[in-house]
């Protein structure tokens, strides 16, 4: 929301697309594709968006639940393709799945690297621009120097970016 008022004192039009029915509410067989990627991805709302999408300058996506949308964003379309995350989303996600089922303990580090991975790469092959919100979270998915890095963080973390 503080995007979006900022946004729109500068004049732009700004449209928050979100998910337009409750986890409760996903069809069967988006439910198994969430399960077989193990709930790290929404392919209900991948799949919604992608086809929902309209061309807009600018599209933020917030959420490592739908990092695959860039997948579906061609180079041709219109506008900045940007990825924001404020935690590291794989470990997070990790974590959680592990609370309700303790066997994924057992094969946490290989789905971890492959998930990490996995977020690299679309980031590096899809998206223009990363924003993060902590050194240790730019570190982990600055990966090339073709890639605009914006990130707002906490002082203490004495980094100096010339902002353009």
């Amino acid at each position: 929301m503080m995007e979006k008022e900022i946004l729109i004192d500068d004049a732009d039009s700004v449209e928050i697309v979100s998910a337009p029915y409750s986890k409760k509410e996903v069809p069967l067989k988006f439910k198994l594709l969430n399960y077989l990627t193990l709930s790290f991805f929404r392919w209900d709302l991948i799949f919604f968006f992608k086809k929902e999408r309209n061309n807009f300058d600018v599209n933020i996506i917030y959420d490592l639940n739908l990092l695959p949308l860039g997948l579906f964003f061609k180079k041709d379309d219109k506008g900045l393709l940007i990825y924001e995350t404020i935690d590291d989303n794989v470990n997070l996600t990790m974590y959680n799945l592990i609370k309700i089922f303790p066997l994924f303990n057992l094969v946490k580090y290989p789905i971890l690297y492959f998930l990490k991975k996995i977020e690299v790469i679309l980031v590096e092959k899809y998206y223009d621009a990363l924003i993060v919100n902590s050194r240790y979270l730019f570190d982990l998915l600055a990966v090339t120097k073709t890639k605009i890095i914006n990130y707002y963080s906490s002082p203490f973390e004495n980094i100096e970016l010339i902002n353009t």
